[in-house]
Formats: structure tokens, sequence, C-alpha cells
């Protein structure tokens, strides 16, 4: 997407941040959840699954914060509560992304 993008320099690493800070946030919730409902137990032998992203930018756009917010349906949300209010605030910050990102394609 980089290439699409290239003149945009500041508007990537401004996206790249966000995304990255979004994911720091999935990761703490579900370390601080882990302990308590025990989402999730390493394998012993972990292979690749063999997920790929669209090299069109449009696709990629959409798809990426897509997977995340699987994720984050997962393994951010209280096994006793079952509250998905963080998830629900990660989903509205990833809707924003999207939409950022399909405006500044301008091929979308």
């Amino acid at each position: 997407m980089d290439e699409h993008l290239s003149a945009h320099a500041n508007f990537i690493t401004s996206v790249t941040d966000k995304i990255n800070k979004i994911a720091d946030r999935m990761s703490a919730k579900y370390q601080k959840l882990n302990e308590k409902c025990d989402l999730w137990t390493e394998p012993e032998d972990e292979e690749d699954d063999g997920l790929r992203y669209s090299s069109d930018p449009c696709k990629a756009a959409v798809q990426i914060p897509k997977a995340m917010m699987k994720w984050s349906n997962v393994y951010n949300v209280h096994c006793k509560t079952a509250s998905t209010a963080f998830p629900d605030r990660i989903q509205d910050d990833m809707d924003k992304i999207v939409k950022k990102l399909q405006k500044k394609l301008k091929i979308c």
C-alpha cells in the first residue's frame, strides 16, 4: 500500500502509528484477560497459517482492520461478563482509519 501513498509520507506514518497503538491496546487487554480467562495457550509447534492480504490497496484497507476486529472479538472479550465495550471502541477506531485510507487512496 505504501507505493500508492508514497507522496503522503506523513499520512502513512500517522496511520501506521494509529494502527500500532490500537494493536498495543488490544494486546494489553488480551494479556490482562488471558490471566483471568485462559483465552489461549501457545501451541508447541506453530506453523504459518498462509494468511495473506490482497495486493489491491482498496481491499487491503478493509481486510487488515477486519482481521484485527475478528481477533479482538475473540480475545478482547471478558469470559464472565461478555462485554463487547472494548471491541466496540476498537471497531470505531478502525472504521475511522478505513475511511481515511479510502479517501486518501481516491481509487476505492
